[in-house]
């Protein structure tokens, strides 16, 4: 199988580069099968190398890159096999962002990384709460088919939960959330708006318009070297 064997060496190769990086969710399957996409949280000053060696393995494999979407704290990129014609979408993530609050902490993830197979994932109770906060602030609740993180909730990932959150969010915020969460019931997006636009800094706001100009740009350029070649 060409894509095991993409994403084995894929994975090799960060590490021996000694990329920090890690699978923020869905890995449990991995490297047979990827689900939508793969989320790589990648260290910020790594995420070039990262390309580079997706690059590299990709042209290794006859894979080609046939979509690259730039946005602040994100880079989108979808892989084409040439020969079974079938897609490989990853996602680089050196922010967890909706709309412009940024709401994990992508050091303290990296930091307590842990192998898995030949790859690094996320602390479980990081896992669990980017799940749920993307979730909130996409579509107003937590999806019916991701009910089942709810379940398993426990208090033994309750520092972990908080801290994967602490210093975007306040505290009295997260502590509400986990306990709500771990209830089974619902949380009110309008309220952690709220909540999240009385501490989220406005220098946040700021520096969201400008990456999202200077992204819009860099697509624009990118699209015309596409289509010119």
């Amino acid at each position: 199988n060409k894509q095991v064997r993409f994403l084995n060496k894929l994975f090799d190769s960060f590490n021996e580069e000694n990329l920090k990086y890690c699978i923020l969710r869905n890995y449990e399957k991995l490297p047979y099968n990827i689900g939508n996409d793969l989320d790589l949280l990648v260290q910020d000053s790594h995420k070039t190398d990262a390309f580079m060696i997706l690059e590299s393995t990709g042209k290794h494999y006859d894979y080609k890159l046939v979509n690259k979407i730039n946005r602040y704290g994100y880079l989108g990129l979808t892989y084409t096999d040439l020969d079974t014609k079938k897609k490989i979408k990853i996602d680089l993530i050196t922010k967890s962002l909706k709309q412009w609050f940024e709401y994990a902490d992508s050091n303290y993830i990296l930091q307590n990384r842990t192998k898995y197979k030949n790859f690094y994932i996320a602390p479980f109770g990081s896992v669990l709460y980017t799940i749920l906060l993307k979730d909130i602030l996409t579509y107003g609740e937590l999806r019916k088919k991701n009910y089942y993180l709810i379940k398993l909730m426990s208090e033994d990932i309750r520092a972990v939960f908080i801290k994967t959150g602490k210093g975007f969010i306040d505290k009295r915020v997260l502590e509400n959330l986990f306990k709500v969460s771990i209830s089974g019931r619902n949380v009110s997006r309008i309220n952690l708006y709220f909540r999240l636009l009385l501490f989220s800094s406005i220098i946040n706001l700021i520096t969201f318009i400008y990456y999202r100009i200077k992204d819009y740009i860099a697509n624009i350029f990118y699209w015309k070297w596409v289509t010119n070649n």
